[in-house]
């Protein structure tokens, strides 16, 4: 691993924790920053900017991460137990650590894709009702 860094003109660095961190601008951590590198500009776009540090976009990239697995659950509780309005995804135990608002974006994010995965089926307690499109 050493040769294919000074190959690159880097030179390895020990972190300081987890994460990682790098103590100049010509020292990274790899493993920290190629899942930024795997990730589409577009997927993170509005999340960062385009000036900000790669530690910024790395937390963009691990929120994309968690968004993802947010939204399948979603679909999961759906597709398993019908149709259900926000006020019951948000009352469901597994997003009880999570504020109200973010299961509604994730749910708004589902209806919202081309094609979407979600669509309004009905009305329960004069909310909107989801189900699988």
């Amino acid at each position: 691993m050493t040769d294919a860094l000074q190959a690159d003109g880097l030179e390895p660095c020990q972190p300081r924790h987890p994460r990682g961190v790098r103590k100049s601008e010509r020292q990274m951590d790899l493993d920290f920053v190629q899942p930024v590198l795997d990730t589409p500009t577009q997927a993170i776009r509005g999340m960062v900017r385009e000036t900000d540090t790669i530690e910024a976009q790395r937390g963009a990239v691990d929120q994309l991460q968690g968004r993802a697995l947010l939204q399948w659950r979603i679909l999961q509780i759906i597709a398993t137990e019908g149709p259900q309005t926000d006020r019951e995804l948000e009352l469901r135990a597994e997003f009880r650590g999570y504020g109200p608002s973010t299961v509604r974006k994730r749910r708004s994010e589902l209806a919202h894709m081309e094609p979407p995965k979600l669509v309004k089926v009905g009305r329960r307690d004069k909310l909107s009702l989801w189900g699988i499109a």
